[in-house]
């Protein structure tokens, strides 16, 4: 799944260049857009990242209660 999501996702940002080189504006102002798209892409790649190892951390400290609460149990 995140070999297919990073492929849409590098397609998406060809489309979009495309569109910006296209577009009738300054290359100073083409070069600001892209770089600025690129940084919200690299931020929200992080933030999923971290989102996804405090989920995991998450599950392993339930899991770990559970196993507590097991053996205090007996």
């Amino acid at each position: 799944m995140k070999i297919e999501v990073s492929e849409k996702l590098k397609v998406e940002i060809a489309k979009f260049v495309k569109l910006i080189n296209d577009t009738d504006i300054s290359e100073d102002l083409k070069k600001e857009i892209i770089k600025r798209a690129v940084n919200l892409i690299n931020i929200s790649s992080k933030e999923s990242f971290i989102k996804g190892g405090q989920h995991i951390i998450n599950n392993l400290k339930a899991q770990k209660g559970e196993a507590e609460n097991v053996n205090n149990n007996k």
